[in-house]
């Protein structure tokens, strides 16, 4: 576990579980705990059930038969052309 000293920002990780039960016990440091790097997908690499997913939680209707491409372009906000036939 890290831990980080909440005056300078410092981040150690302890080698020891003696230096970690110093740390803990101090005011100074608080448990400290990374947050994964998440690379956000660019929504032109996502597939179709990514593309419905993203949709959906939007509350946007999606035609049945619509290709990625007018996925992306609901999404983007825009409107798609043709009447679904």
């Amino acid at each position: 576990m890290k831990y980080k000293n909440i005056r300078t920002g410092t981040i150690v990780e302890p080698s020891t579980d003696m230096t970690a039960q110093t740390f803990s016990l101090s005011k100074d440091w608080i448990a400290y705990e990374e947050k994964a790097k998440v690379k956000e997908k660019p929504i032109s690499k996502m597939n179709k059930a990514e593309l419905v997913a993203i949709a959906t939680e939007q509350g946007i209707e999606i035609p049945e038969g619509a290709t990625n491409a007018e996925i992306v372009k609901l999404i983007e906000g825009g409107e798609i052309d043709g009447n679904g036939d």
